[in-house]
C-alpha cells in the first residue's frame, strides 16, 4: 500500500490489490461507516483508492491503520514496519511533468497550426500535420500502458 499523494481532508493509496471490484465495493462500504469519511471513490483499473476526510489530529494515522488491516497488512498497525509508505512528487518527476506538458502543448499548437493553413500553403499544412503526429506518436507511446490494459 502506497500513499500516492496526501493533503490535509484527502487521500490517495495505490495498491495492486485496489483493482478487484468485489474488494472494492466492500471497502468502500466500510469506508463509508466511518464518521470522518465524507466520501470514497476508487479507479480499479490502476487500483486507486481516494478517500476525503474530515480534518482532524489523527484521521490520516487511523484512516491508513484501518486500510492496512483491510487489505491484511498488518495485525498490528504500530508496528514501524507495516506502516504505508509515503511518496511525494520528488525533484526527479518534475522534467517527465514538463515533458507531458510540453508534448501536449506541441501536439495542440501543430493541431492548430495545421487548421490554421489548410486553405493557404499546402507545403505548410503537410509540415504541420507531420509534426503533430510526431507529438500524437510520443504521447501514444507515453500512454500505451494505460491505452493497452
Amino acid at each position: 500500500m502506497v500513499i500516492a499523494s496526501h493533503i490535509e481532508g484527502r487521500i490517495r493509496i495505490r495498491d495492486t490489490r485496489l483493482r478487484q471490484p468485489e474488494l472494492l465495493t466492500e471497502l468502500r462500504q466500510e469506508l463509508l461507516q466511518r464518521s470522518d469519511i465524507r466520501e470514497v471513490s476508487w479507479n480499479s483499473k490502476v487500483g486507486s483508492l481516494l478517500i476525503l476526510y474530515r480534518k482532524a489530529r489523527h484521521a490520516l494515522k487511523e484512516i491508513t491503520n484501518f486500510l492496512a488491516r483491510f487489505l491484511g497488512l498488518s495485525d498490528s498497525p504500530a508496528k514501524k514496519t507495516d506502516r504505508p509508505t509515503v511518496r511525494t512528487t520528488s525533484p526527479s518527476r518534475r522534467p517527465l511533468v514538463t515533458r507531458r506538458r510540453v508534448i501536449n502543448i506541441g501536439m495542440l499548437a501543430t493541431l492548430l497550426m495545421s487548421l490554421l493553413v489548410m486553405t493557404g500553403s499546402k507545403q505548410l499544412h503537410i509540415l504541420a500535420g507531420l509534426h503533430f503526429l510526431g507529438f500524437l506518436a510520443i504521447h501514444l507511446f507515453q500512454k500505451r500502458h494505460t491505452l493497452l490494459n
